[in-house]
Formats: structure tokens, sequence, C-alpha cells
């Protein structure tokens, strides 16, 4: 029987791990490589919708993320898009990225007018971390929505901030 000291120990660890987002080795995923930025770049420029958004997400793959310069410039952009979906991938890709230059861009995006979109924008600001604490008062806003869902973003976010 195990006992219930080392299951709180592992517990401790999951949460932590699930909290703080520890990298893995890019070579467990399918990464995006610095030479395909360019292309990816015109294609959330100018493609249609669907490759857009396919562009947005791939950019948030980006290895090493040192290289992620000018698709971190080109996913704030697209934090204006008039795709939800594409902003929605663009937030989202910011905060893997854990992209320090997107913080204003991103506290602007939890006023999207799609929940989806200012969650997402609430959830990465949690991934950049202590560099995003000046969203703290519109992540405060998330914790007061009747959304169950935002509620928890918020308070994620929130901790991960180092608010909690």
């Amino acid at each position: 029987m195990v006992s219930p000291r080392i299951k709180v120990s592992c517990l401790s660890i999951v949460v932590c791990l699930v909290l703080h987002s520890i990298p893995v080795f890019p070579s467990s995923w399918d990464y995006t490589k610095p030479n395909e930025v360019p292309a990816l770049v015109q294609t959330l420029k100018n493609g249609d919708e669907e490759a857009r958004r396919k562009a947005a997400y791939r950019l948030g793959e980006i290895w090493p993320r040192d290289k992620a310069g000018e698709a971190i410039s080109a996913l704030i952009i697209a934090l204006r898009d008039p795709s939800y979906q594409v902003r929605w991938t663009a937030a989202s890709s910011l905060g893997r990225l854990e992209a320090t230059e997107a913080v204003d861009a991103l506290i602007k995006a939890t006023n999207d007018q799609i929940p989806v979109v200012a969650q997402s924008a609430a959830q990465s600001l949690g991934q950049v971390g202590p560099p995003a604490l000046r969203a703290e008062p519109y992540i405060l806003e998330l914790l007061a929505d009747k959304d169950y869902t935002a509620r928890k973003i918020a308070a994620v976010a929130l901790s991960r901030m180092s608010y909690i």
C-alpha cells in the first residue's frame, strides 16, 4: 500500500508540471524550424482563413524559441485578424512561445468580443509568467465572469504570473 505522504508528493509534482509547463525536448514533436518562418508569415498575412489559422498554429511551434522574433511580430498582428479562429490560434501560439513582447497585445485581446479569444489571451498571459503581471487587472475581471471556464483560466493565469 502506498503511503498518503507519497501520494501527496506525487500529486504535487503533477500539479507543478501542469501549472508550469516544463518544456519537453523538441525531438518529441513536430516543431517548426526557423527557416520555415518567412513562408508561414506570408501565409498568415495572405492566405485564406484556414491557411492563416494553420500558419498561426505552426508559428507557435518554433524551436528554438529564441528564433521566434519575426513569428511573434506576425502573431501580434494576427490578434486583429477578422477571423476569430485566427485570433484564437494566434493568442494560443503567443502563449506557447512565452512571448513577453506580446503582453500588451494579449492584454488588449482579453477584451475580444469572442470569449474563446479572450480566454486564450488570458491563458497565454499566464504562460508568459511574471513579465505579464501588469495584466493582473484584466485577468481579475475574468475571475468575475459567469462562465466557469473563464474563471478557471483566470485563476490559473494569475497563479502562473505568481499572483496567488
